[in-house]
């Protein structure tokens, strides 16, 4: 029955809303506070991070320009004839003195028609120096991975910080190298690379005069991370932080070009631009102190007013909240018992009219809804047992039975043992599959059915198929769902075991865990994608079949979701699926 009304309460509970709303009024107006001193400081860094930006920009599209000119200079040497026939692979002999002398005078021209170009070299496609304008080079081979880099670069320039410099030690390099096609024929392969050096100072012109705050500095670094040129004159040849590398790429792959770390014991703004014309970075290191100066005060007094009313906002609120939360309090526990399934609860609130309308509302729907489950539940059993006998309706095959049992006869008559066999296998699973024993078995009979299944499978199979059953003496008798094994057994071997290459080996073992009955299915196969197990594990279904999803959904609307098959998979390896059910023994007859 649906209890009485409770006696009515005269206090409102917008009056105690308005109460409240009196305590937090001023509450906006800090959180504006708040919010405009963000803002600000937004709007600081992003004016910075766009002003230092723009300016590396601008020094990219300089370096840019720069560089690209040497790079157009150089194709003079790359389809020069006499470089060409050298390194040619059709001429196959190698280069001799007076050859290599002519090589050097081109080498030479080259040097004196551009003079930032300090040096020039030419290697071989195996990486070994041809020749060279120095009288000791340092580098007489070009890395194996080098050239590949070189050869993925497909003939543009990659430049990067030459680490040594012989003849001028005191002079920081910067060395550019690409690759030598072929255009004589008859492929466009690489046949050897270019080399050529030019000084770092022609860099650091183009950022000497950059001003980063009062004590920034600029940078540009190759490819590795290394620094080509600062103003920091120190750390040229140096490789930057890998923390700060790291961190400024995931801001690259975000189109982010500012980030704010730390490093020692300071916060530096980073803004960094990267040239798709030599994938060189220019990066700016400004102290964040001198972005945001003068906000730091500003910041301090608001947070010693926002202590302030905090302290006073708590005491006052926890007074008047507390009139209203504790009926809440008390709803909220009974709904949470509710929620555990006991619908028989009921609460009795009497603080004010709105939470004894609220507490009168909630038995009412308690009531409306433990009525609602007693039909619900009685329509979806009914369901759940016409989809049982759906998933197990079988074709009555008697007469196939009956026909294969005369086979057998005959079979046996004209001493075909082994053939006969096979029939009272599959008799026997015919048998098996019509037998009226209901919807449970005992695990033995499942096993059996298995076994009959096995006999086909190896006569099918020979000898690349082995099958090894597992099953505890104490498990025999417990009850299982008719028929749930042999499509598991089954799926093994078509889709695990028929499409690998190596000898094939299905386990089937049983154990008890917890209470529960777990059967696994273990196969060496191919292994199932990890999309497909995700897939069954949204859907139920895999492989296009529905062998899988007919066992699973069998055990859900038998013994509830808790229960059903899971799969674990290694492509390559194999797979193993788990079946898990009750664990329940037929009761003994008296």
């Amino acid at each position: 029955m649906i209890p009485k009304r409770l006696e009515k309460n005269n206090t409102s509970l917008k009056s105690i809303l308005l109460i409240s709303f009196i305590c937090i009024a001023i509450i906006p107006v800090i959180f504006m506070s708040v919010v405009m001193y963000m803002k600000s400081s937004q709007i600081i860094n992003q004016n910075a991070a766009k002003y230092v930006t723009q300016i590396l920009q601008q020094t990219n599209q300089e370096i840019d320009s720069k560089l690209k000119q040497f790079a157009e200079d150089s194709i003079s040497i790359l389809t020069n004839d006499k470089i060409q026939e050298s390194l040619n692979p059709q001429n196959i002999q190698a280069a001799d003195y007076s050859t290599r002398e002519d090589l050097r005078k081109v080498l030479t021209r080259f040097i004196i028609d551009n003079s930032n170009i300090t040096s020039a070299s030419i290697y071989l496609n195996d990486g070994s120096l041809l020749v060279t304008t120095e009288n000791k080079l340092n580098e007489l081979q070009i890395p194996p991975d080098r050239m590949d880099q070189l050869d993925q670069y497909k003939g543009k320039i990659l430049w990067s910080y030459a680490n040594v410099n012989s003849s001028s030690p005191q002079t920081n390099l910067v060395v550019a190298q690409r690759a030598i096609k072929n255009v004589l024929g008859p492929s466009t392969e690489p046949i050897g690379y270019l080399s050529f050096t030019i000084s770092e100072d022609l860099i650091f012109d183009l950022i000497a005069e950059l001003e980063m705050g009062q004590t920034g500095s600029t940078f540009i670094l190759d490819q590795t991370g290394t620094v080509l040129t600062s103003q920091l004159r120190g750390s040229v040849g140096t490789k930057l932080d890998e923390k700060i590398l790291e961190n400024i790429s995931d801001r690259y792959r975000e189109n982010t070009d500012s980030v704010i770390q730390k490093i020692g014991s300071t916060n530096y703004f980073i803004a960094f631009d990267q040239s798709e014309e030599t994938g060189w970075s220019v990066l700016g290191l400004v102290p964040s102190d001198e972005i945001t100066e003068g906000l730091w005060e500003v910041q301090r007094i608001l947070l010693i007013i926002i202590i302030v009313w905090v302290i006073l906002t708590i005491f006052l609120s926890s007074k008047i909240t507390k009139s209203v939360t504790n009926p809440l309090m008390e709803l909220i526990t009974t709904m949470k018992t509710v929620e555990k399934g006991d619908f028989s609860v009921r609460v009795n609130l009497k603080q004010n009219r709105e939470i004894q309308s609220i507490s009168n509302s909630f038995n009412r729907m308690i009531y409306k809804v433990n009525e609602l489950i007693k039909q619900v539940y009685e329509r979806e059993m009914k369901e759940k047992q016409a989809e049982l006998k759906a998933l197990q309706a079988q074709i009555n095959p008697h007469f196939l039975y009956n026909t294969l049992d005369t086979f057998y006869w005959m079979l046996y008559v004209k001493g075909e043992e082994k053939i006969g066999g096979l029939i009272v296998s599959l008799s026997s699973m015919l048998r098996y599959s019509i037998s009226n024993e209901g919807s449970f078995v005992v695990l033995k009979q499942e096993m059996d059915n298995v076994q009959n299944y096995i006999n086909l499978q190896s006569a099918r199979s020979g000898d690349k198929i082995n099958f090894e059953l597992q099953m505890a003496e104490s498990l025999e008798h417990a009850k299982v769902l008719k028929l749930i094994l042999q499509p598991i057994v089954e799926n093994a071997v078509h889709h695990g075991l028929e499409e690998s290459n190596k000898d094939g080996r299905i386990i089937i073992s049983t154990r008890e865990d917890q209470g529960n009955l777990i059967i696994a299915v273990e196969d060496n196969g191919i292994g199932i994608e990890k999309a497909q197990i995700e897939s069954f594990q949204k859907e139920r279904q895999i492989n296009n079949g529905i062998g899988l999803h007919n066992v699973d959904e069998r055990i859900k609307l038998t013994f509830g979701s808790a229960y059903g098959i899971e799969i674990e998979s290694e492509i390559g390896k194999g797979t193993r699926v788990s079946i898990k059910l009750p664990l329940h023994f037929p009761k003994k007859s008296t």
